[in-house]
């Protein structure tokens, strides 16, 4: 490979046009106090879920009014902290609650194996003998 030119232009950060829209700006600050990027703001969410929401996960999960979830997800999505990670830190507290709390974890990755490996089951069967089947496409049969 050619060497690299070390007469590259750049833009001053300060001069970046990040956000286009005020919409966009107001939402970036709403959304500075819902998580904390890195490894540190996982492990604090992770402590804070265990300690405060854990106990009352299997009571509560489905209860949109509730803040009952972990609120994991930009963590994992991302990879600052694992599933591995969580379900060793979670296993000490092993109660109903905790074992609903694993399993939720467990259909996420096994959710998302399925769509890394097989994407096409978004819109036909995974199983061969099942693909004979229509699928229904009525959005109305949805609500």
């Amino acid at each position: 490979l050619p060497p690299v030119s070390l007469n590259i232009d750049s833009t001053p950060l300060e001069k970046v046009d990040w956000f286009q829209t005020p919409e966009q700006e107001a939402s970036c600050d709403q959304l500075r106090f819902k998580w904390k990027p890195g490894v540190e703001g996982a492990v604090e969410k992770l402590e804070s879920f265990l300690t405060n929401r854990l106990t009352s996960f299997e009571a509560d999960r489905a209860k949109v009014d509730r803040d009952s979830t972990s609120q994991l997800s930009p963590w994992i999505h991302i990879g600052t902290i694992s599933v591995r990670y969580i379900f060793y830190r979670a296993l000490p507290s092993i109660t109903n609650s905790c074992k609903d709390f694993l399993q939720q974890m467990g259909y996420r990755e096994y959710s998302r194996y399925l769509s890394f490996h097989f994407p096409f089951i978004t819109e036909r069967a995974l199983l061969a003998h099942l693909r004979a089947c229509p699928w229904r496409l009525d959005q109305a049969a949805f609500k």
